[in-house]
């Protein structure tokens, strides 16, 4: 009697133990499910990407991943045979016909290939300073894991006759034996820096370096009456309010005002030690270096004047004698 509890309790442990190692070879003594988020960031599906409780056999590549971005379906007939294959205890719901695998992605853009698109216009003797615009979709784009834009490559680059359009064929990488290729193409422009604002400018505001700052612009867009240089702005100031960042034409600026119409200057007459010096009313505004009119206030003559400072014009030789005479 005492022999058969001891065999019992025997066969019992050994039931266990059975069972035990039974689960460790077929993955879980659970039931599967299927992974709540079927995403991957691999080329390759393994087998925990879709089950729950797989065990040892989790890390089994079962398929390759869609491209990066992308989504493959996987039908219920393709679960349940995963399933039964790698001895998972999985029930397919009813109402399942298909699942999604997404494969997530790097993104990247086709602005980050204007360098590589420079460097093959190079190639063909490009010269100058330009600016490329690609055309097409720039975003939403994928790269794999661990990939970069030196990964894509670039093939059947041309350029236009004019030499201001280009056209090429992406070869995006997935890590997969599949390739995306995408046809691209765009714009090429000779730029030049040219000085704006990096401000609002009111009237009567002197424009200063610290006012300015140089931006690339398409050379064909450049009118003739464009300021192109920093010393036609420096120490001017506009006739209208000017936005920043836009380009200055030559007829929005001007000398800032020394002299105002209707104010009291300072008229001087210097040759060598001698020095006349009168009051005038300004007739018209004036800047630094303008010729104005003036009013002789004793004689009521007009005279010409050149601005040299805040209410202060030089009288010319030809004008002295108006200005002597009271």
């Amino acid at each position: 009697m005492t022999c058969f509890h001891k065999n019992r309790r025997f066969n019992l442990k050994a039931l266990v133990m059975g069972a035990a190692l039974g689960a460790t070879l077929t993955g879980s003594l659970e039931a599967a499910e299927l992974q709540k988020q079927l995403v991957v960031t691999d080329a390759v599906v393994r087998l925990s990407d879709i089950f729950t409780d797989t065990g040892i056999a989790g890390e089994t590549v079962v398929m390759e991943a869609p491209a990066p971005g992308k989504k493959k379906p996987v039908s219920s007939y393709e679960l349940v045979r995963l399933a039964e294959k790698h001895q998972l205890d999985w029930d397919r719901p009813a109402y399942l016909k298909r699942v999604y695998i997404h494969r997530e992605g790097v993104d990247f853009s086709l602005i980050d290939m204007t360098d590589a698109i420079l460097e093959q216009a190079r190639q063909l003797d490009l010269e100058g300073d330009v600016e490329i615009k690609v055309f097409g979709r720039k975003v939403g784009l994928k790269l794999p894991h661990g990939y970069t834009i030196d990964d894509i490559t670039l093939t059947e680059f041309q350029l236009s006759e004019q030499r201001n359009r280009f056209s090429a064929v992406l070869h995006i990488p997935t890590g997969t034996t599949e390739q995306i290729e995408q046809r691209i193409s765009g714009t090429i422009e000779e730029v030049r820096l040219v000085p704006m604002f990096t401000r609002v400018i009111a009237p009567g505001e002197i424009i200063t370096e610290a006012d300015l700052e140089w931006k690339k612009f398409p050379i064909r867009r450049i009118l003739r009456n464009a300021v192109v240089s920093s010393s036609q702005l420096i120490g001017q100031t506009v006739k209208r309010p000017l936005p920043a960042g836009k380009l200055v034409r030559k007829n929005e600026i001007t000398m800032p005002v020394l002299v105002s119409k209707g104010s009291i200057v300072l008229m001087t007459y210097k040759r060598g030690r001698l020095v006349l010096t009168m009051q005038g009313r300004a007739l018209e505004d004036g800047g630094a270096g303008e010729t104005i009119r003036l009013m002789n206030q004793k004689s009521k003559q007009t005279v010409f004047a050149v601005v040299v400072g805040d209410d202060q014009v030089a009288v010319t030789a030809s004008n002295l004698m108006k200005l002597a005479s009271s």
